[in-house]
Parts: structure tokens; C-alpha cells; sequence
């Protein structure tokens, strides 16, 4: 668990955003999840690791990079391309043109709004790759800032998701505190021997 000045934080995400971008720049919109292309759930991961390999390589590959687990998937890297290709068909020019670079820079800048944002506030934040984690207290002010940062950026709206959490807060419900980190270890529920692990 992560705290910032002892509180519990919220995490939000920007759900598939190059995918999203993509999309958006081909005044086009994404259905569904981008990584499914009718193979089983459990490699998601690889799919989306070959996805953003295809982004960013100048050329179509003809090889799988070595970063990429594709014999667990069970397919050949020119099967999963194909699968790729044909489950973002409207897009599939965006492929092998080196785009990675451009779409990196186009998520910094938004990084950079929503993080200035919170400095503006003098409200502590912290990034994770496309998410931002932020006091409990400021969930719905993160989730305004990064949805009118995106729309103000791209033009059209984003997927914003609240992250899983590894800690789970005791609370009774519509009841917002102030609990610090040791408060909520001392509580006797299934968390309470954090301390003691290894």
C-alpha cells in the first residue's frame, strides 16, 4: 500500500490510452478491450507488449523482440501480428510507422497538465506509467482534472479506471475520515500483521 502523508490513496488510469489516441486521431472510437483478439484473457499482457512493439517499430517486424513471451501464447509472432492487424483493422496503418515515439511525448505533456494541476493545489501526486496516485480525499478532483486534461489535449473523451487496490479500507459507508497508516494497521482485520511480514 502506498500512502502520501500517512493517508490512503486512490489510484486512477487512463484505460488503454495509446490505443485510445489511435483511435481519436482517426476520429474513430475504441469498443471494447483492445488487447482481446479471440485468444484466451490469460495473455493479455503479451498482446498488449506485441500491440506497442507494432507502434513502435518503423518497419514491420519479422521477428518477435526477445522482451516478448509469445511461445506461451502458443502462436507464431506472424499469427499474433495478423490478429492484431485484423481486430484494429480502421487503424491498421498506424502499425510499423514508428508512431511509439510521437504517442510518448503526447502522454508526457498529458502527465505534465495533471501534475501541474496538483502543484497548483499544493496536493501531493504521484505517476505510474499512465496513472497518477493521489490522497482518497482528492478522487473525484483527479478524475475532473484528468478527463478535462485529455479532452483539452485530444478532443474527444477518455476511459478513466479506478485501479485494484491491495488494501481495502474498514469504513462505515457515506463516512469520509481522516485514519493515518497506523490507525488502519492496528485495526484486527486480515491486514493487521503487515508489520510482520517478510
Amino acid at each position: 500500500m502506498v500512502c502520501l502523508d500517512g493517508k490512503e490513496t486512490v489510484e486512477l488510469d487512463y484505460g488503454q490510452l495509446n490505443p485510445t489516441i489511435m483511435y481519436g486521431k482517426a476520429r474513430l472510437s475504441l469498443d471494447g478491450d483492445a488487447y482481446d483478439i479471440g485468444i484466451s484473457s490469460e495473455h493479455r499482457d503479451v498482446v498488449k507488449q506485441v500491440f506497442n512493439a507494432m507502434v513502435q517499430a518503423k518497419k514491420k517486424l519479422t521477428h518477435a523482440p526477445r522482451s516478448i513471451p509469445i511461445s506461451m501464447t502458443g502462436l507464431r509472432w506472424k499469427d499474433l501480428v495478423e490478429k492484431v492487424l485484423e481486430r484494429h483493422k480502421p487503424i491498421k496503418e498506424m502499425f510499423f510507422v514508428g508512431m511509439g515515439n510521437a504517442l510518448q511525448f503526447e502522454d508526457s505533456q498529458l502527465a505534465e497538465k495533471v501534475m501541474l494541476q496538483f502543484a497548483e493545489w499544493d496536493a501531493g501526486i504521484l505517476t505510474v506509467h499512465d496513472s497518477f496516485m493521489v490522497h482518497h480525499g482528492y478522487r473525484n478532483d483527479l478524475d475532473n482534472v484528468m478527463s478535462d486534461a485529455f479532452e483539452q489535449q485530444f478532443g474527444f473523451k477518455a476511459k478513466i479506471k479506478l485501479e485494484p487496490k491491495s488494501f481495502e479500507r474498514i469504513r462505515k459507508p457515506g463516512v469520509f475520515d481522516e485514519t493515518d497508516l497506523l490507525e488502519l494497521i492496528a485495526q484486527e482485520n486480515e491486514y493487521g500483521d503487515l508489520f510482520g511480514r517478510g
